[in-house]
């Protein structure tokens, strides 16, 4: 699956397969510190240290952005992938989450002391009927 994907063949940092396993070493790793169990597998040694389960970046340690970064969209993998697995789709979904992820912090302040400027001077100019 790797051997396909340009992004590794020119030495960028991108393994789809890697990412598909890291989702679910981190997958299993939550399942245990949340103590469930996950249907029809024994736990697997998970050998990172994972980050806080309450980090904002979707997987913590286990994925960098210049992974999900790398990727060209050319579903090379999905094509090559001997399990059908759409590896496509999970990275642009983790590519999705880091943008908004970007964007609750940097954009929704600036939108929110916006709003609150506005507030007295609309406010004034209504009245409410009992």
């Amino acid at each position: 699956m790797d051997s396909v994907c340009p992004a590794n063949i020119t030495g960028k940092p991108l393994s789809p397969r890697k990412i598909m396993v890291n989702v679910r070493e981190r997958t299993e790793t939550l399942a245990m510190e949340k103590g469930l169990a996950l249907v029809g597998r024994a736990p697997s040694s998970v050998t990172r240290d994972p980050s806080p389960v309450d980090s904002p970046l979707l997987l913590d340690g286990f994925i960098s952005e210049d992974e999900l970064w790398s990727c060209t969209s050319c579903r090379a993998c999905v094509q090559e992938c001997p399990v059908s697995i759409d590896q496509l789709s999970v990275i642009n979904e983790m590519r999705r989450t880091l943008v908004l992820a970007v964007a609750a912090v940097v954009v929704l302040p600036v939108l929110l002391a916006g709003c609150g400027r506005d507030v007295p001077a609309v406010a004034g100019t209504e009245t409410i009927a009992p």
